[in-house]
């Protein structure tokens, strides 16, 4: 388990969900750079749409799930965290099967994010 920051954590599916009057997700991809750790080996990315990047640059925290990846032939989950502390973007990671999501793969200013729009 991750720390917890304050009661403005949003996760994904909390503001991401389809509303009524619109049954698609936002289809403009932005993206935020990759991230390795791992003496290299392990690099990951994740791509964020316009609105949800708005909520991270706004301050609130913000958590996404990875897509994962192998390393020495076990299985990690990569997870995201913005604004925990503010300013902050930091990937946690662990093996799902034990929640232990302890382990700091990257840590820095959320100012260093490059976003590109796709």
């Amino acid at each position: 388990m991750w720390r917890k920051c304050d009661n403005r954590s949003l996760r994904l599916a909390e503001y991401l969900q389809p509303t009524k009057a619109s049954h698609h997700m936002p289809k403009v991809s932005y993206k935020a750079p990759a991230a390795t750790w791992g003496n290299g080996e392990v690099m990951v990315e994740l791509g964020v749409s316009k609105d949800q990047w708005d909520h991270i640059a706004r301050g609130d925290r913000v958590e996404f799930k990875g897509r994962g990846y192998w390393y020495e032939g076990d299985w990690f989950q990569d997870i995201w965290d913005f604004n925990c502390p503010h300013g902050e973007w930091i990937i946690w990671y662990g093996q799902p099967n034990d929640g232990d999501f302890s382990g700091q793969g990257y840590n820095g200013p959320i100012s260093s994010v490059v976003v590109e729009g796709r």
